[in-house]
């Protein structure tokens, strides 16, 4: 009778988790899409179903609807890979058992370090989820679990999360050697399974699809996804976009939202200094991160005022990976806020930073600036300021950290974390409006990870948001962004023979594209996709004397073209090999602007993308061309109102950059945009040019490295 009862009051998983998590109907297609293709569609580690989803986008949400649509379907039992760190699976098992708590005893969730390895025929008659680490123990343990119990029959989901670099083999020899032990676990557990599906779930998808078809090379194991099912983007979520395309719109609220770090300033904050303590008020080499706490502090009392309730906010400090790192900065930090409370002309900094916030804001709501000066004063003066360092030190504590839904607990209205890679994949943190950042990497995926500032976010959160980081660092995020918004529309229209992969080039001494190594994702890569912008930033002119000729010749080479419109303002063509001279003549007027700081190599971007455009075209009234609009008396300052930070915007949004995607179908568009370059606006006094380039709407995706 007992067996009958629990036969037949079998529950459904989905339609709970449906109504309870409000799934959109693009994230219930999604869901339902992939559940369908598991079914139908054989899977495994080498050809697995792909989850792809853009950092902190709801990739979770995603996978457990899956997981509870498959139960549904007749699956037994979900095997969750986490990344191997102990947040992070202590995060995933709270996330699963808050979201599944409706089940009651027909579900348990186990981390499968902390369960006896003999389940009861009870539990095996139930279903079950398993958060396993990606680390030797953790799958020794899973192996035997699964012998021990007789799991071999039942019908397995595996779901692989942060499926990337532990998981997939694009690695070089020496990163294969050390983590060659995972993969090879993750297969041997999935060949005892008799019946199982196998589901990978990345943001960062460059090691599963930039391996080429037929072409197995020495570096590479040739992995694709059998099928690819893509997760929405939801109405809130911030991300690369904001962060490196919106934000060189001079009227976005998102302009002001980078804010330059000089590398001696992460340099100091990687290597304790006594006194730099002495000194921390007055230092140059800690300017910035002054700026940067006192920001948050003003930003996180903006957003209380706001809020009128008891609204927590978080920053982060990721400047290194080693326990010594996270004391000397967590020194440096106590000392600055112990300095800021017995700072008696604290109303000045104060009024800098709110008077930058205000800039971004453009909001009905801002609080006066008495009311603002008064609360950051008594939260300096109460000590509301909570300093937590996040480290490997905190491992075995970290859920003493983690609140019920898995997220770092905000104990006080203003959180300030410090830590290294805990702080990286997957975890969370509410209501982050700050981050400093001064870690460098090779990899891609690494990186790109790293960005806890993307994710769900208020307006009025962005709008007292900002990203602390290098020149170098924020230029190779923005590499990172183009790179990978080209592998997703590559992917997304299926070119390059349909078989959704995305067209890597080079240009060889010889000015010729030849085919490009997807290990170029390891060095300098450059991005070509629709619409895309690219122009110099970070530079200084030459004097008025040296200028001279070159601003000269500019002028003769655009006179005769600017003849054939009807006003000077309006786009007109010209000949590649014109434009080419224009760029050659401008590259002589810039220089570097120290020896830390370069203007890069934007010249040979520019004329590779325009080669590129022009090899496609097959109108023959705009073959070796390119439309060109020349802009005359701007007056842009060479620093942002923060006073560290570099301009990037020469064009305007409205009256420069819409005419040219007009006229940027096929070839694209080249601005001319002539600046006063006033001393007192932090140039050499003496006009020059500053080019800007927009690719075509119909530009191919492409990932190129200039040889």
């Amino acid at each position: 009778m007992l067996s009958q009862l629990f036969k037949f009051n079998y529950m459904l998983f989905y339609p709970f988790l449906k109504e309870n998590l409000s799934y959109t109907p693009d994230l219930e297609k999604c869901i339902t899409t992939a559940v369908g293709k598991l079914l139908n569609t054989p899977t495994d580690d080498k050809h697995p179903g792909m989850l792809l989803g853009m950092i902190q986008s709801g990739k979770t949400r995603a996978f457990i609807g899956i997981i509870g649509l498959c139960f549904d379907k007749g699956y037994d039992v979900c095997v969750v890979y986490t990344k191997g760190t102990k947040p992070l699976s202590s995060q995933t098992c709270k996330r699963l058992t808050n979201d599944f708590k409706f089940g009651g005893d027909e579900i348990t969730i186990y981390d499968i370090m902390a369960m006896s390895p003999e389940l009861s025929n009870y539990k095996l008659s139930k279903k079950l989820i398993f958060v396993v680490k990606k680390e030797t123990n953790n799958m020794d343990k899973l192996k035997n679990l699964i012998s021990q119990n007789q799991l071999e029959t039942k019908k397995i989901l595996f779901i692989d999360d942060e499926a990337d670099f532990a998981s997939i083999g694009f690695l070089s020899k020496k990163e294969r050697t050390e983590l060659a032990t995972i993969p090879s676990k993750i297969d041997t557990i999935r060949q005892l399974c008799q019946n199982s599906s196998f589901l990978q779930v990345t943001a960062t998808p460059y090691s599963l699809y930039l391996q080429p078809y037929g072409n197995t090379l020495e570096e590479y194991e040739p992995i694709r996804p059998k099928f690819t099912e893509l997760v929405p983007t939801h109405s809130k979520y911030i991300g690369g976009k904001q962060y490196f395309e919106d934000s060189q719109d001079s009227n976005s609220i998102y302009s002001h939202i980078f804010v330059r770090v000089p590398p001696k300033e992460i340099e100091v904050l990687g290597k304790k200094d006594k006194r730099y303590v002495s000194g921390i008020l007055t230092s140059p080499n800690l300017e910035v991160f002054r700026m940067a706490i006192l920001n948050y502090i003003v930003g996180g009392t903006i957003r209380i005022l706001q809020e009128e309730k008891d609204y927590k906010s978080s920053f982060i400090i990721h400047n290194g990976t080693t326990t010594k790192e996270h004391q000397w900065q967590k020194e440096l930090l106590e000392s600055l806020l112990e300095v800021f409370k017995n700072n008696t002309n604290l109303h000045s900094d104060v009024k800098k930073s709110y008077d930058c916030f205000q800039l971004s804001s453009k909001s009905d709501d801002f609080p006066l600036y008495e009311k603002v000066l008064d609360e950051v004063k008594h939260l300096i003066s109460k000590g509301f300021i909570n300093v937590i360092v996040v480290n490997s030190k905190q491992q075995k504590q970290i859920g003493t950290l983690l609140d019920d839904d898995g997220q770092l607990k905000l104990d006080s209205p203003l959180n300030i974390f410090i830590g290294g890679q805990i702080l990286d994949r997957g975890l969370t943190i509410e209501n982050l409006i700050g981050f400093f950042y001064g870690r460098k990497s090779r990899q891609q995926d690494t990186v790109v990870q790293h960005l806890r500032i993307y994710g769900a976010r208020s307006e009025k959160d962005i709008r007292v948001t900002r990203l602390y980081t290098s020149q170098e660092i924020y230029d190779k995020l923005e590499k990172m962004h183009e790179f990978d918004t080209t592998l997703r529309e590559a992917f997304e229209k299926g070119i390059s023979g349909g078989d959704n992969s995305v067209v890597f080039i080079e240009k060889d001494g010889r000015g010729k594209f030849i085919p490009c190594a997807p290990n170029k994702i390891y060095t300098e890569t450059e991005s070509l996709k629709p619409y895309s912008r690219k122009l110099p930033v970070f530079f200084k002119t030459k004097s008025k004397t040296d200028l001279k000729p070159h601003l000269e010749q500019i002028e003769a080479l655009i006179k005769n073209p600017l003849l054939s419109v009807e006003s000077p303002t309006d786009p007109f063509l010209l000949d590649i090999r014109v434009a080419f001279q224009i760029l050659a003549e401008i590259n002589k007027t810039l220089v570097d602007y120290d020896t830390e700081i370069r203007v890069g190599d934007w010249r040979a971007f520019m004329e590779t993308a325009i080669e590129r455009a022009n090899s496609s075209v097959t109108n023959v009234n705009i073959q070796d061309k390119i439309y060109c609009i020349v802009r005359r008396d701007r007056d842009i300052s060479r620093l942002k109102a923060d006073g560290v930070t570099f301009s990037a915007s020469p064009d305007n949004g409205e009256t420069d950059t819409i005419p040219a995607k007009k006229v940027a179908i096929d070839i694209p568009c080249l601005m001319l945009i002539e600046q006063k370059g006033e001393k007192n606006k932090g140039w050499s006094d003496t006009k020059f040019w500053w080019p800007v380039l927009l690719l075509p709407k119909n530009t191919k995706p492409a990932i190129f490295v200039l040889e």
